[in-house]
């Protein structure tokens, strides 16, 4: 119950050279507290695409002042780098260590694997038109377009 949970997700429109991340903070009956799109350009690697947005959305939260939270991801290669411990010096790695310092940042917070089925909102607000600016806050309102998932996981 002292837990938050945020979910994030990305996916990559090629078509216009973005990429959109989706965040969304919810807490333990399951209300969103803040939600976020964020957009970057466009990279032609899934995994180093899901560690960006990852690293965005900690950003984005870094702000809120945020702690005790739980974040899930659907990509299962950046949860398994992120809780990994050898040293990789790729660009991917990087991007991992970036979330390992901001998480020292972040107090009492650890990352877990979710599935696809576990990320719909996130994934939904990611999926959404490119026509937002970089950073979209709606803070504790949901835009239309998702409110009917958020209330179906409330069901559950």
């Amino acid at each position: 119950m002292d837990y938050l949970k945020c979910n994030v997700d990305a996916t990559v429109f090629a078509s216009v050279g973005k990429v959109r991340a989706g965040g969304v903070i919810r807490d333990h009956e399951g209300k969103a507290l803040f939600v976020c799109q964020i957009s970057f350009n466009y990279v032609p690697d899934a995994a180093i695409t899901e560690a960006i947005s990852f690293r965005e959305v900690l950003s984005w939260l870094k702000m809120k002042a945020l702690h005790n939270i739980i974040f899930e991801s659907d990509s299962l290669v950046l949860v398994q780098a992120i809780h990994g411990s050898s040293e990789d010096l790729s660009y991917f790695g990087s991007l991992v260590f970036d979330y390992k310092v901001l998480h020292r940042e972040l107090f009492n917070c650890f990352v877990v694997f979710a599935r696809r089925l576990a990320n719909c909102v996130a994934h939904l607000l990611a999926t959404s038109a490119i026509s937002y600016p970089d950073l979209k806050d709606w803070g504790p309102f949901p835009p239309n377009f998702v409110l009917p998932i958020v209330f179906e996981d409330l069901q559950w």
